[in-house]
Parts: C-alpha cells; sequence; structure tokens
C-alpha cells in the first residue's frame, strides 16, 4: 500500500509540474506575441515564484523588483488572457468576458503598445477595456464614452 501511495504522489506532483509547465508556456507565447523586444523566458519556481532570466541573475515578478512598467504591464495582461483560455477550456469557470482597466496606460512603445492592441482584440472571448486615450476607440468594435458627474451627498443622505 504504501509503495501505491508513493506512486500516486510522485504521478500527482508530475502532473501538476506539467501543468504549471503548459501553462507557463502559454503565458510566455502570450506575453511574447505582444513585446516586440527580447522574447522573455518564464519559469515558475517550485515555490510558485515568477521567474524571468535577467543578465546576471534571475528577475523575479514583483511590484518592486527590476521589471520595467511596460513589462508588467505585458506580463499582467498576457497572464489574464492565459489565465482565462486555461479556465474555460479545463471547465473550470465559464468566463465570458476580460475586464482590463487601462492596459496600454504604461506601454511607452508603440510597437509593444499595437502588438498588444492586436493580441487582445484577437482573442475570443468578450473584452471590456477601460481607457482614457480616446485615440484607441477605432480599434474596437463597440464603444461606450462613460460622463463623469460629480458625486454629491449630504449628512442628511445618511440619518
Amino acid at each position: 500500500m504504501d509503495a501505491a501511495s508513493e506512486r500516486v504522489e510522485e504521478l500527482t506532483e508530475e502532473s501538476l509540474d506539467a501543468g504549471i509547465l503548459e501553462f507557463s508556456d502559454a503565458w510566455e507565447e502570450a506575453y511574447n506575441e505582444m513585446n516586440s523586444n527580447l522574447d522573455l523566458e518564464i519559469s515558475v519556481n517550485e515555490e510558485g515564484r515568477v521567474q524571468f532570466p535577467g543578465r546576471n541573475s534571475l528577475r523575479e515578478y514583483d511590484r518592486g523588483g527590476n521589471l520595467s512598467g511596460s513589462e508588467l504591464q505585458l506580463l499582467n495582461i498576457s497572464f489574464v488572457c492565459t489565465l482565462s483560455r486555461f479556465a474555460v477550456e479545463n471547465d473550470v469557470t465559464q468566463w465570458e468576458t476580460i475586464v482590463l482597466d487601462e492596459p496600454l496606460s504604461n506601454l511607452q512603445e508603440e510597437e509593444n503598445r499595437e502588438a498588444a492592441i492586436d493580441y487582445i482584440t484577437g482573442l475570443d472571448q468578450q473584452l471590456i477595456v477601460t481607457t482614457s486615450n480616446q485615440d484607441l476607440d477605432s480599434e474596437f468594435n463597440k464603444v461606450e464614452v462613460l460622463q463623469r458627474s460629480p458625486l454629491q451627498m449630504t449628512l442628511g443622505d445618511y440619518l
């Protein structure tokens, strides 16, 4: 019985590793489709930390790390799109819509911005994208303009 339990544990670990590798490969492919610079290799270590080979050492995915704003933005867009695709394909959930809040705001390079637009508009899922850049209106099939209006309340509203 112990040998069977050990084998089940081994197979579970191998399956998990294969799933993580499959996801990180798909994430990497999505990221590199949007990045006009050098391709980035994405790996996930045993602790679940996301790492990228750098010039002299491994770089890690975190807000305080040594990744540029553009790299973080593209990693976030590609991650959520890849996660959504995997979740739907594996019947984990039936997400019908991806919401991206200002996804292009930190992309300084025009090539990356265009590639990101091409990538997200080429997805099979419905997108809701917020942006203050009206130049992007022509990139999407349907555009709704939200009007800002001041919120006015008085203390009497709460008493």
